[in-house]
């Protein structure tokens, strides 16, 4: 059975728990989910992260992480970005079992975020973000 939405963001939140504590990076979890953020991690100074699952797009090579809230009212969607409320996302991408950091300022305002897995086929480069480019470990080692 699929799993629902609310059960993909526990297995998010439950990977890139274990993926920070794997790394040795210090985690808070602020009590109850009330908050703008998922987690606080403590390198390089206290950050406040929002924690995203991914879907997966095959026939272009890329998953699309969603950036911002909705508050879904029947006649008006009303998004929010996460600018000023998190320091950045983890973001797990539920098809290669792998975890992602991504600064804020790396989304701005943006409402989605588009991982290559794979190359684009016309070769393009400029504003393409590489799964490889942004992986926890990479980011947690330096």
């Amino acid at each position: 059975m699929p799993a629902l939405n609310k059960q993909k963001g526990n297995i998010g939140e439950a990977k890139c728990l274990a993926k920070m504590v794997e790394l040795g990076v210090p985690v808070a979890l602020p009590f109850g989910d009330n908050e703008r953020y998922d987690m606080i991690i403590d390198y390089h100074g206290l950050k406040k992260v929002q924690i995203k699952y991914s879907s997966y797009q095959e026939s272009t090579g890329s998953i699309i992480f969603k950036t911002s809230s909705c508050a879904n009212h029947t006649t008006n969607k009303h998004y929010s970005t996460y600018t000023n409320d998190v320091d950045g996302f983890l973001l797990y991408n539920g098809i290669t079992d792998e975890v992602y950091y991504v600064p804020i300022e790396m989304i701005g305002n943006k409402k989605t975020l588009t991982v290559r897995l794979t190359p684009s086929a016309n070769g393009q480069t400029k504003n393409c973000t590489m799964a490889q480019d942004i992986l926890a470990e990479k980011f947690f080692s330096e």
